[in-house]
């Protein structure tokens, strides 16, 4: 026996960390060295004893008990070990160099039905080649089974529990099979790759562990197919791994994280499970250009997928339910492709992103969470979020926080209990051919946002108002529709150079468009009718623009000026009111009503009135210094009326009423 290749182990100089140290493991080799001067061959009709050599096949009939260094080692290729359920056992004293089975540069060789315990390593291959490891038992060592510079070996139906670090550990080994195997309740890894590739991994069970139940470490290209990692720490880890497939595995029930990638790219997961974990179900970390599809992520005591400075990375079809802080967490993550994930039932919200830009949300479901469906924090910028749904939310369906530049279409944001799409402190957001109706509180909400853009948007059937918009300016409201809430269509409160064109808001409880303490909007082609109270109404608004606007068959009055002054009204339709086509109260002066159309209003076709209708008359309140030129007042009961007014009124063929 060459026995200088005995001194070669996975871990002889990495752990030595100084002289003293190094003299305590030199004595300790030569210690077992003479202890093995003796040591026989073995094989064939001759049975072995501890530290043998073996160098033909050999069926075990009895136990090796309290062996002082090793136990059996190979010296030949192409052989067979059974031990027939028979043990090999050390004495435990845990010496570096101890080894229940052993193999150094051996090819073809078959272990097969031993029960080895009580070693620093029960089985120890390296640089070994092509050999066969099935039905064997390596509990209670230090390490289980180890694998060092070995390649193309198979490990099939083995046990490895119980050993004070690692159940099965790769180092430096490729192309192996590892099928069937268990590791349970290692005091580090079940199972652990370290620079490591092509190897695969199917069926195995590494529960209970009290570090990783399967763990790659700077290994790449490996296939994990089918294992089973529950109630450890981590589930799954890769570190700095590479180009890996995950398919079907499970990790569930783990003290911390199901499934951890760190500082890893290319990975494939694929309908991996990882819930009930008391941490996040899928973290990734500083990882990019991996690929998650079809995996679950659901119950988990924090979040179902968190992605963390990572980018580049597709997330698509997984679902990520019931949480207990949010389904898909984003932080600092740019990049990313999210494709039809569901995210359902979190305790916080569905999808979260914080500090992230540049990524793609697309036909995802965020529905009936306990916070939002979908919500944006913190310069989250040019993020695009196209046919998602954000349903029955119990705060918002879609909600953005100091967030620009992104980009919301077909989207669905209903029935939630708050708001459906809710821009707080957020510019320059493009909103288009979403919907957000039947909403508790508002369809689309826009506090403290300038420099948006919403088109063709339905916000219908809400309880308070379809679109408002609060404190806000610059922003330009196109061929929306807000109609049948139950309070206003559209509502500008202290919101300044707002445009509204071609918007529909028709049917509503309150007011079809209303500007309340607003100034220098333009309202160009708008449909404002069937309105409970007045169609287009402003309150201590100035200076703003209305043209071509439709404001009939609203049940008090078209247009409504309350308190504001130097508005323009041109070219303007106010029809078919129950009350008056355009009314005026309350000091309001300078204002110029210009080739306007009023027909066929129930009272009166202009109003101009110290007092509201509500009946409250305001002293000092007239309104003066009005124009009123060149409209069109025909069949009404009466043409104008003016009250305490003081305007110009010219060229009318009307009934006025002074």
């Amino acid at each position: 026996m060459d026995r200088k290749n005995l001194l070669k182990g996975n871990d002889f100089f990495g752990n030595l960390k100084n002289l003293g140290i190094l003299a305590l493991v030199v004595i300790g080799v030569v210690l077992m060295l003479s202890g093995n001067v003796s040591a026989a061959n073995c094989g064939g009709a001759v049975q072995c004893g501890c530290g043998d050599t073996l160098t033909s096949s050999l069926t075990m009939t009895g136990d090796l008990s309290n062996c002082p260094g090793n136990g059996i080692i190979f010296e030949a290729d192409n052989i067979v070990l059974d031990c027939q359920g028979h043990t090999i056992e050390g004495d435990g004293s845990g010496y570096l160099f101890d080894y229940g089975i052993y193999l150094n540069s051996r090819q073809n060789n078959t272990i097969k039905n031993c029960i080895i315990r009580n070693f620093y390593h029960g089985i120890y291959l390296y640089s070994s080649s092509n050999n066969f490891l099935t039905n064997n038992t390596a509990n209670s060592n230090r390490y289980g089974i180890f694998l060092n510079s070995s390649s193309n070996n198979s490990l099939t139906n083995n046990t490895a529990n119980s050993n004070s670090y690692d159940g099965i550990y790769l180092s430096s080994s490729s192309n192996n099979s590892l099928t069937n195997n268990t590791a349970n309740s290692n005091n580090r890894y079940g199972i652990y790759l370290s620079s490591s590739s092509n190897n695969s991994l199917t069926n195995n069970t590494a529960n209970s562990n009290s570090n990783h139940g399967i763990s790659l470490d700077s290994s790449s290209n490996n296939f994990l197919t089918n294992n089973t990692a529950n109630s450890s720490w981590y589930g799954i880890y890769l570190s700095s791994s590479s180009n890996n497939s995950l398919t079907n595995n499970t990790a569930n029930l783990n003290s911390n994280r199901g499934i951890f990638i760190s500082s890893s790219s290319n990975n494939s997961l694929t309908n991996n499970t990882a819930n009930l974990n008391s941490n996040v179900g899928i973290y990734l970390s500083s990882s990019s250009n991996n690929s998650l599809t079809n995996n679950t992520a659901n119950s988990n005591s924090y979040d179902g997928i968190y992605l963390s400075s990572s980018s580049n990375n597709s997330l698509t079809n997984n679902t990520a339910n019931s949480n207990n802080r949010y389904g898909i967490y984003l932080s600092s993550s740019s990049n990313n492709s999210l494709t039809n994930n569901t995210a359902n039932s979190n305790s916080w919200c569905g999808i979260f992103l914080s500090s992230s830009s540049n990524n793609s949300l697309t036909n995802n479901t965020a529905n009936s969470n306990s916070g939002c469906g979908i919500y944006f924090l913190s310069s989250s910028s040019n993020n695009s979020l196209t046919n998602n749904t954000a349903n029955s939310n119990i705060w918002y369906g879609i909600y953005l926080s100091s967030s620009s530049n992104n980009s919301l279409t077909n989207n669905t944001a209903n029935s939630n209990i708050w708001y459906g799409i809710f821009l707080s402190s957020s510019s320059n957001n493009s909103l288009t051919n979403n919907t957000a109706n039947s909403n508790s509180k508002y369809g689309i909400y826009l506090p403290s946002s300038s420099n948006n853009s919403l088109t063709n948007n339905t916000a219908n059937s809400n309880s308070n108002r379809g679109i408002f918009i609060s404190s806000s300016s610059n922003n330009s409201l196109t061929n929306n529709t807000a109609n049948s809430n139950s309070d206003v269509g559209i509502y500008l409160s202290s919101s300044s150079n707002n445009s509204l064109t071609n918007n529909t808001a028709n049917s509503n409880s309150n007011r079809g468009i209303y500007l309340s303490s607003s100034s220098n909007n333009s309202l160009t082609n708008n449909t404002a009718n069937l309105n409970n109270k007045s169609g287009i109404a402003l309150g201590f608004s100035s200076n703003n623009s209305l043209t071509n606007n439709t404001a009939n068959l609203n049940n008090i009055s078209g247009i409504v000026l309350g308190f504001s002054s130097n508005n323009s009204l041109t070219n303007n339709t106010a029809n078919l009111n129950n009350v008056t086509g355009i009314y005026i109260f309350g000091n309001s002066n300078f204002n110029k009503i210009l080739n306007n159309k009023i027909l066929n209003n129930g009272k009166t076709g202009i109003t101009l009135s110290n007092c509201g209708f509500w009946g409250h008359c305001y002293d000092n309140a007239g309104n003066s210094n009005n124009k009123i030129k060149d409209n069109k007042i025909l069949n009404n009961n009466v043409g104008i009326f003016s009250q305490q007014s003081n305007s110009t009124i010219n060229n009318h063929k009307v009934k006025i009423v002074l």
